[in-house]
């Protein structure tokens, strides 16, 4: 292995590169709020950038720890703000063009996994990639540690060719806005969707009215993050199912933001603080994304995700036309599937649709309950456990 800069064995310093990596990227969403030049994106860009450059390493001790323990740790956190009652009251339209663009990524990924049927790995990264593109790249990570895609050579290169489906989609979908005849097909812009969406766009927002988060809660959140984590270690010592840790971190997170809905509204930030954490997993991940090794085993990813690019835009646009919803709507639902609540609604922002800001992030956020149990049902049906 090439000498770094910085060596495998300096965890500090590698630690505090992640942290200024991560503060980077949360600038640029904090000043430029743009939907291709973002931290989402840049995230699959420096990282990999950083290593290839040799000034960090592709794999090391912290980026396993980060991967072993910040990653289970904070997905508590994110799903915790996940109120279902309130995704499936608020979302309207949106929702529907984000039920059919999940539904259109397993049938994709089920399909275009044709083109890995000689790869050892090929149901691991079917799996994995449709978690991506019906949640986000938490459930890319979560998914690709349950099913076991820990092949160095082929996580890099199935991150390589997730890289590209965010800024292609995004270039695609805002591309398309611009052009009359293609939304001739959908309903008006000015016109009333199918579902309450109404003007919310600050409801996500800091404001002088959000609860004070006290050290009790957040003692609390941290007891209930470790809480899951332990409980999913003992379900993984006695159920022999790859896939049942994270399953359990998923259901118990979920559930508890439902039934602890006044905790989790006085911890919002939580989703935050999970946030950070797992762009430090991510950051770590993504670093081992060797370009040479990836590029030269690859290739064949970049078509699978072309062939999911292709058909999971094409059919959610056309049947959100057959439903009579606005361009926009069809957009900022396809967007929260395919790449999380954040940059959906830094579309939704950059476009002026200010009344799909909420329910962009709504749909993300149920694209992350949901992304994990997707990604692991095509994998499972992929090995013939599912089907």
């Amino acid at each position: 292995m090439a000498e770094t800069l910085i060596g495998a064995d300096q965890t500090v310093f590698l630690l505090a590169i992640i942290a200024v990596v991560t503060f980077t990227l949360f600038l640029v969403d904090d000043r430029f709020n743009h939907p291709v030049f973002s931290g989402s994106v840049l995230l699959f860009v420096i990282p990999p950038l950083l290593s290839n450059l040799s000034i960090i390493p592709f794999t090391a001790p912290a980026y396993d720890m980060l991967w072993e323990y910040g990653l289970p740790l904070a997905l508590p956190m994110v799903l915790l703000s996940a109120n279902l009652k309130k995704i499936f009251t608020e979302t309207g339209p949106v929702l529907i063009a984000f039920a059919v663009a999940t539904v259109v990524a397993m049938v994709g990924a089920r399909l275009g996994a044709l083109v890995l049927s000689g790869n050892e790995y090929g149901d691991a990264i079917a799996g994995t990639l449709t978690a991506s593109y019906v949640g986000g790249t938490m459930n890319f990570a979560a998914t690709s540690k349950a099913l076991e895609l820990d092949d160095p050579t082929m996580l890099a290169a199935t991150l390589a060719a997730d890289s590209m489906y965010a800024p292609v989609l995004i270039s695609l979908v805002s591309g398309l806005a611009g052009f009359g005849l293609i939304k001739r097909f959908f309903r008006p812009e000015g016109e009333e969707g199918v579902g309450p969406v109404a003007d919310r766009a600050n409801d996500h927002q800091p404001s002088e009215t959000m609860p004070r988060v006290s050290v009790l809660d957040l003692a609390g959140l941290l007891a209930l993050s470790f809480g899951i984590f332990t409980v999913s270690k003992v379900a993984e010592q006695y159920i022999d199912l790859p896939a049942i840790s994270v399953l359990v971190i998923t259901v118990l997170s979920i559930a508890a933001g439902q039934v602890l809905p006044r905790f989790a509204e006085r911890c919002a930030i939580s989703f935050d603080i999970g946030m950070v954490i797992l762009y430090f997993v991510f950051v770590g991940a993504f670093a081992g994304g060797n370009v040479s090794v990836a590029l030269s085993s690859g290739l064949i990813l970049i078509v699978y995700v072309g062939i999911l690019i292709a058909v999971q835009m094409l059919i959610c646009l056309s049947l959100s036309a057959m439903f009579k919803l606005r361009y926009s709507e069809a957009a900022i639902g396809l967007m929260a599937a395919a790449t999380g609540p954040t940059v959906a609604a830094a579309v939704a922002t950059s476009k002026k649709w200010r009344d799909l800001v909420t329910p962009a992030i709504l749909a993300g956020l149920l694209g992350y309950v949901i992304g994990n149990f997707s990604g692991l049902f095509v994998g499972g049906l992929l090995r013939g456990v599912g089907g």
